[in-house]
């Protein structure tokens, strides 16, 4: 068979297979998607837009933790006794569920803060008592203006007694709740935080340890911290000098929110 003759046929043949939508044997599968992360670890308001060819998003979300009371000032006259230490904060709660979303449909994020920490009470003959730890913020993700995901604040841990009141610690407070939260998706998880440590009371030799934070259930990603509550403030001693004052409670996490999506190849 002349060559030319050839190589018309086997085009031919192949415009043929193509029209009746018969593959080449040899054409490379379509290859996956990529799998994109996005991570908003700092409090504030963020808006992500939704890619082309993307209907799911996965989102996790976690609220702002509460502070550590602060200790209380230690009462340093002839009978001397030390401040209590301020309760630990407890955590945010944690949600995670699956979106159908729209490509080009703006997601609104609002990732909550954390709470402060308590101030410690001064000590001295009228010692005070250390302040209450501030609440978190809850964290949120609207989809075009409609709420769909919301992750519980956490309660910061109560300030300290001072000394001439007896010195008791403060305690924690309330946890983020997974019944405040919601998650409007597929494969919901809703978490309780966990509640912080009460403090510890003064005696006469020192003040009372500040209570624990209390932890995430979960982590989400390299958000590692997010919504841990903050620790109490320790109790001022009875020693004379600056020691007297309570120290302190140490600030609440801040919330953390994760999306998880997979593109569409090129």
């Amino acid at each position: 068979m002349d060559s030319r003759l050839a190589r018309a046929m086997a085009a031919s043949s192949a415009v043929l297979l193509a029209v009746c939508g018969v593959a080449d044997a040899h054409a490379q599968p379509k290859a996956p998607g990529e799998q994109q992360t996005k991570t908003y670890a700092a409090p504030g308001t963020f808006t992500f837009k939704v890619p082309d060819g993307v209907t799911k998003i996965s989102v996790a979300a976690v609220g702002g933790g509460g502070g550590g009371g602060g200790g209380g000032g230690a009462y340093t006259p002839a009978f001397t006794k030390g401040g209590g230490g301020g309760g630990g904060g407890s955590a945010g709660a944690v949600v995670s569920c699956d979106l159908d979303v729209t490509s080009g449909s703006a997601l609104n994020l609002s990732v909550g803060i954390g709470g402060k920490g308590g101030g410690g009470g001064t000590g001295g003959w009228i010692p005070t008592a250390g302040g209450e730890g501030g609440g978190g913020v809850k964290s949120t993700v609207d989809v075009d203006g409609s709420r769909k995901v919301s992750a519980d604040w956490a309660f910061g841990g109560e300030g300290a007694y001072r000394g001439s009141y007896g010195g008791y610690g403060g305690k924690a407070q309330g946890i983020g709740e997974a019944r405040k939260s919601e998650c409007d998706g597929s494969n919901p998880t809703l978490l309780d935080g966990r509640k912080g440590k009460d403090g510890g009371n003064g005696d006469s030799n020192r003040g009372g340890w500040g209570g624990g934070r209390g932890f995430s259930p979960r982590t989400l990603g390299t958000c590692d911290l997010a919504g841990q509550g903050g620790e109490g403030g320790k109790g001022g001693d009875v020693a004379d000098g600056p020691s007297n004052d309570g120290w302190k409670g140490v600030d609440g996490q801040p919330g953390c929110i994760v999306l998880a999506y997979t593109t569409n190849s090129a």
